[in-house]
């Protein structure tokens, strides 16, 4: 009996892979913001998700396929790729579009980009497609269409977030991957520290958690102890400089903190460029010394405002409408 009932299930599973109206084909193995903007994608579009970390995505025989892909772009590349179960799955779409939420490699030369039915290449931001275009420049790879998105959020989970005043300017992040944080991770939180200041965590690095566990103004969330919603909810200043080895090409947590209506101060670079208005949604600065600066001269009247100016762009600009309208 558990022998036929297993084939039974394999074989549902096959069906709806070759019947699947389209599938959004993820390449995530944690539950960060690409899996999670695979799934609102699935969700918007009404196809199947299919991550590549389970066994199932190999009997997908969509026509209509979206690769929101990460570092395994890298196995595309591989010298014994025409063996790989990629292409299994790659030669049966009709229309296929890429996502490259974070790593190019080297898809701007690739031939395998050219011997499938790719119609679009979508980056998260806009310097990504000004390289793409440069790299590609007199090749037939410039003939792909490509386009800038912005990740796509899911801004139903901050409509109800309701902001309370507070005693004390809160300051926090959420971040799971400890190698974003700055090389010394301590070092602007010394300098932040006073008495008036509240720091929230949802991961905090290691060493920050060490150096203030004693101190009553630190609170530290494990990973997902709360909604992001409801953490956001009760920061003030969504403060999220980066190591300097590290790209956030959407920025992704900076828009819910937007959309929750938060002060953020991020570095100048990268995807943050094309959402952050220095001063007005947000700020966007050089150096660390450079928000700790910021931060000492924000009074509780300007940090509101620019929160709201934050929430008010992002429900204006972060809709899924043009994602719906690019993949369709």
């Amino acid at each position: 009996m558990r022998w036929r009932t297993k084939v039974s299930f394999r074989f549902i599973n096959r069906l709806k892979c070759i019947d699947m109206k389209g599938a959004i084909i993820c390449s995530y193995k944690i539950e960060g913001g690409g899996n999670q903007s695979g799934k609102k994608l699935a969700e918007i579009m009404d196809y199947d998700f299919v991550n590549l970390h389970t066994d199932e995505w190999k009997e997908c025989k969509a026509k209509k396929q979206i690769w929101y892909m990460n570092d395994d772009i890298y196995k595309l590349q591989d010298k014994s790729r025409e063996q790989l179960d990629f292409f299994n799955v790659l030669k049966h779409g009709e229309d296929i579009k890429i996502v490259l939420n974070f790593v190019m490699a080297n898809t701007w030369k690739d031939d395998w980009i050219l011997d499938h039915n790719v119609s679009k290449i979508i980056f998260l931001n806009k310097g990504r497609v000004q390289e793409w275009n440069k790299k590609t420049a007199n090749t037939r790879h410039n003939l792909i269409d490509v386009e800038c998105i912005l990740p796509p959020i899911n801004l139903e989970r901050f409509e109800k977030v309701d902001r309370q005043d507070c005693d004390v300017v809160r300051i926090g992040r959420h971040s799971r991957i400890s190698l974003k944080f700055p090389d010394n991770p301590c070092l602007m939180y010394r300098e932040l520290n006073l008495p008036y200041r509240s720091f929230d965590f949802m991961l905090a690095h290691k060493e920050i958690e060490e150096e203030f566990k004693d101190h009553n103004n630190f609170t530290f969330y494990k990973w997902n102890e709360i909604k992001v919603e409801k953490f956001l909810e009760n920061i003030d200043i969504y403060l999220a400089i980066l190591n300097k080895k590290t790209k956030e090409q959407g920025g992704r947590s900076n828009m819910e903190a937007m959309a929750s209506g938060c002060c953020v101060i991020v570095e100048d670079r990268d995807g943050m460029q094309d959402y952050i208005k220095h001063g007005e949604t947000g700020f966007l600065v050089k150096s660390e010394d450079e928000a700790v600066e910021i931060i000492n001269n924000l009074d509780r009247g300007e940090i509101k405002r620019i929160g709201e100016n934050a929430r008010k762009y992002a429900f204006k600009n972060f809709k899924t409408n043009n994602w719906i309208k690019s993949l369709s």
